[in-house]
């Protein structure tokens, strides 16, 4: 008689740290270098740069850049002296989805040592995130296996305070000497100048790298909500900054539009040597949340022992939710071909993204 155990226990514990620690390489190298783009100020690490998403790239610093000391503390460093760059509502919005009781806490005490050592006021928003629960001390820097990494002098008084254990951190001299505010990587940068912080910005972003949009997908590639993209978009419209042309069809929550701009004008203004030829869009935001899925899903299959049944479903539906992130983000390419899911085979071919 043909028995199947489908339950049957199996040791996999080291082919899902390796694979981990293999995706939380990759997505640091990948924080790193978008980072020190930057800390750099230059215009544009090199030719058709990405546009960066500041408030993504905290996000994801509070979540994988604890196994990179030296790049957490130089993000922190950065944030002290441009603080002002950052869009403080939107990263409010953001972390209120992120459901990891750690990463509160954490953006707590990071803006909590913004406000006090950089003298960055709108950070207090993001100060006020923390744990009230915290009955014992956790360290806060971590191997890329989840262990902890030593701490080494005073422990740091401020992160203390949130319930994290680190040396103390001393803010050095300004990261950086050159202009963030350029028509290539630091594109959101300089539409925040022109337009202040906020979805009006966001809203020119999205117009400026796609064709047309409508109010959903603006409030998908931003985190803003829908009513507030509207209104941003009703507010450029009376100003003869972007047209509309409504859209047949079903019956939608908000008003059946596109909006488009007037693309040669804005570039000429924006950058009339390259025309934003040096511009290359990337949807950050659901990228982050597709590696966040599957990260999370080794990160709970690597402290537990279940059957090989277990980790092909957990694997499984990890791939479907992250090639849903990554589809909504333009990326067309499955995550899993035929054969089941694999912790190697999804670090793999989700590192493509991250390049």
């Amino acid at each position: 008689m043909l028995q199947m155990n489908l339950e049957a226990k199996y040791d996999h514990q080291e082919e899902v740290l390796q694979a981990i620690q293999k995706l939380t390489k990759d997505l640091v190298a990948s924080l790193a270098e978008r980072w020190g783009g930057i800390s750099s100020g230059v215009r544009s690490v090199e030719a058709n740069s990405v546009v960066v998403d500041p408030e993504v790239m905290l996000l994801s610093t509070w979540r994988w850049g604890r196994t990179e000391p030296r790049i957490f503390d130089e993000v922190l460093r950065w944030c002290c002296y441009a603080g002002d760059e950052i869009d403080v509502s939107r990263l409010q919005a953001l972390l209120k989805e992120q459901e990891e009781k750690d990463l509160h806490p954490l953006a707590g005490a990071f803006a909590s040592v913004v406000v006090e050592q950089g003298k960055q006021k709108r950070w207090e928003k993001i100060a006020s995130f923390t744990d009230i629960n915290v009955i014992v001390s956790r360290p806060l820097f971590l191997n890329k296996d989840g262990t902890s990494l030593p701490i080494f002098g005073e422990t740091d008084p401020i992160f203390l305070r949130y319930g994290w254990l680190r040396g103390a951190f001393v803010l050095r001299s300004a990261p950086f000497g050159g202009h963030l505010a350029n028509a290539s990587t630091g594109l959101r940068f300089l539409l925040r100048h022109l337009v202040g912080m906020g979805c009006k910005a966001e809203v020119l972003l999205a117009l400026l790298m796609q064709e047309t949009c409508t109010v959903k997908e603006i409030a998908g590639y931003s985190g803003y909500t829908e009513r507030g993209i509207l209104l941003a978009l009703s507010d450029l419209e009376r100003t003869g900054m972007l047209q509309s042309y409504g859209i047949e069809g079903g019956k939608r929550r908000y008003p059946s539009k596109r909006y488009a701009l007037d693309h040669p004008r804005w570039w000429g203004f924006l950058d009339p040597q390259e025309q934003g030829d040096a511009c290359v869009w990337r949807d950050h935001l659901r990228i982050y949340r597709a590696a966040s899925v599957v990260w999370k899903a080794l990160a709970g299959l690597s402290t537990q022992t279940v059957s090989a049944y277990k980790v092909r479903s957990v694997l499984a539906r990890a791939s479907k939710e992250a090639q849903h992130h990554l589809h909504q983000a333009g990326l067309r390419f499955a995550l899993t071909d035929k054969e089941e899911a694999t912790p190697h085979g999804l670090c793999a071919l989700l590192a493509e993204v991250l390049v």
